[in-house]
């Protein structure tokens, strides 16, 4: 539900389709047993839910739970300070599936690395874009949230000079912003 309510674009649709997935494998995982289930009575048969390995377990195991609960009370609260701790400290870092971003396929004539790409692109936008090999070895997609929340005309450009300008060094020296624009792949944003 969260994916779905948050999500953007194929993120909605995966969400989806993992509701109906789980909403039909329960009802059937229900619907099915309780059949079995009304089979096995009305032929008669005995129903066990342990086998000879698993009939003896646990039968003297006596945990008390009622004098344990301030340790588990503490334990809990420990837990849930440390949670909120990272929460308010380091925050939410939500990818681009939630926040949106734009995305570029490039491709290079010889293999590169996704750590040089990377380091390159974020001394260039101020933060590290996600970069990943799409298809060959000489192939990547890089995905950034740089100025995602500006819907200035004039944002699109920038953020393609500034990609221009973090790969020219892994780029053959004569290539122009047009030529490397027009063969790179662009998605659209959010």
């Amino acid at each position: 539900m969260v994916l779905f309510i948050f999500g953007t674009g194929p993120i909605k649709g995966f969400a989806t389709t993992l509701l109906i997935g789980i909403t039909t494998s329960l009802f059937s995982a229900i619907f099915i047993t309780r059949l079995i289930f009304l089979w096995y009575i009305a032929k008669g048969y005995t129903l066990t839910f342990s086998t000879k390995l698993s009939e003896n377990a646990f039968t003297k195991t006596n945990i008390k739970f009622i004098s344990l609960r301030k340790t588990f009370y503490i334990l809990s609260g420990v837990m849930m300070l440390i949670g909120a701790t990272s929460l308010f400290t380091r925050g939410l870092n939500t990818g681009v599936d939630f926040t949106g971003g734009r995305t570029y396929v490039i491709r290079f004539d010889n293999e590169v690395k996704l750590s040089e790409v990377k380091d390159l692109l974020a001394t260039e936008f101020g933060q590290a874009p996600e970069v990943k090999t799409f298809g060959a070895n000489n192939q990547v997609k890089i995905v950034t949230k740089y100025k995602i929340d500006e819907a200035d005309a004039t944002i699109d450009t920038e953020v393609e000079d500034k990609l221009f300008e973090g790969l020219k060094p892994l780029l053959p020296a004569d290539i122009t912003k047009a030529v490397f624009m027009e063969n790179t792949g662009k998605a659209p944003k959010k």
